[in-house]
């Protein structure tokens, strides 16, 4: 651990030597003799100041996310990374099966559980297909949008969360229940709560999409499930897709409803 402090100090140290050299560079350089290169560095100064300000006021802004996710990067970046290290030095090199954990159900239905994030939280079926329909049950649990497959049907179940929200919006309630949702990788389990029955999927992919990209609302051959939110954080440009399969119950015993047909022109601004 001693090192893993002493590698943050370092950076830290040089990150600090960066900005003041760019600080000295911008605003103690001499100035140029020139006219018109007086005029460029008179220019260039304020653009500086705007895009300092701009940077910290999004982090302002958006603090309980991006709070949020460096606590996810020391979790799983530093202390797992060290963990390991420690492990390969006092474990004995010795492989020994382990069945993978069940997840235990409970009695709580309509729930979005993701194990390796901590996330429990409710959600709210069916929404759509206005925009502001979907912003406002995003206010109380995350949603599943309008004409996409429910749990325990062959097709795509669809949900969004936020990932960041303003720090003075108190009508919120999960405003960053999906800003470490890119940590999700392959076989990650999701787990869903639906009409007294409990649905198991497995992480297949993720990607990055455009807002105007219904796409990834298609139904699809096999039961499966999306999760999406904004991204990047704080802002609505583009939107993060996760990929699942069922994988429990079997995906054989998935019924097909033939009613089912995405509704939604455009993906929630789920930021």
């Amino acid at each position: 651990m001693p090192k893993t402090i002493d590698k943050i100090s370092i950076i830290m140290y040089k990150l600090g030597m960066t900005v003041e050299s760019i600080f000295a560079t911008v605003f103690d350089a001499p100035r140029p003799n020139h006219a018109w290169t007086a005029w460029l560095w008179k220019a260039v100064q304020p653009v500086f100041v705007f895009i300092m300000l701009y940077v910290v006021g999004h982090m302002i802004v958006n603090a309980r996310a991006i709070t949020e996710q460096a606590q996810s990067a020391w979790k799983y970046d530093v202390l797992a990374e060290h963990q390991s290290i420690k492990q390969t030095k006092v474990l004995p090199t010795v492989k020994v099966a382990v069945p993978e954990a069940k997840t235990v159900p409970t009695s709580e239905d309509n729930q979005l559980i993701i194990p390796k994030l901590n996330i429990t939280v409710p959600v709210s079926w069916q929404i759509g297909p206005s925009e502001s329909a979907m912003l406002d049950a995003l206010k109380n649990s995350v949603i599943q949008l309008s004409g996409t497959a429910n749990p325990g049907e062959v097709g795509n179940v669809f949900i969004a969360g936020h990932s960041s929200s303003y720090w003075w919006d108190k009508s919120q309630h999960y405003p960053t229940v999906f800003a470490n949702l890119a940590r999700l990788t392959g076989d990650d389990k999701i787990v869903l709560h639906y009409k007294q029955h409990e649905y198991v999927y497995a992480v297949t992919g993720q990607k990055v999409v455009a807002p105007t990209d219904t796409s990834v609302l298609n139904a699809t051959n096999t039961p499966t499930l999306s999760l999406m939110t904004c991204t990047p954080t704080g802002t609505a440009l583009k939107r993060l897709v996760i990929t699942a399969k069922q994988v429990e119950p079997a995906p054989s015993a998935a019924s097909t409803n033939a009613a089912n047909q995405p509704t939604a022109a455009v993906l929630p601004a789920a930021r």
